[in-house]
C-alpha cells in the first residue's frame, strides 16, 4: 500500500438556489449540478432547469 496522499482535488462547490449548484474544477471548468426527471419525480420536486444529479457524474467517471 502506498503511503501519503496520492491525489488532492482542488475544486469548489457553490449553491445557486434550490437544488442547483455548480462546481469549479482546478482547471477552471464549471460543472453544473441539480435534479432531473427521475430524481425530481421520486422526491416530488418541481424542476425549472433540469441538470445532471451529482451521482450521474460519479457513475460516468467510474464507467469511463
Amino acid at each position: 500500500m502506498s503511503e501519503g496522499t496520492v491525489y488532492t482535488s482542488r475544486s469548489t462547490m457553490r449553491k445557486i438556489g434550490g437544488h442547483d449548484r455548480f462546481g469549479t474544477l482546478e482547471t477552471g471548468e464549471r460543472v453544473d449540478y441539480g435534479l432531473h426527471g427521475p430524481m425530481a419525480e421520486l422526491y416530488k420536486l418541481k424542476v425549472d432547469q433540469p441538470r445532471p444529479f451529482p451521482v450521474d457524474y460519479i457513475v460516468n467517471a467510474a464507467a469511463g
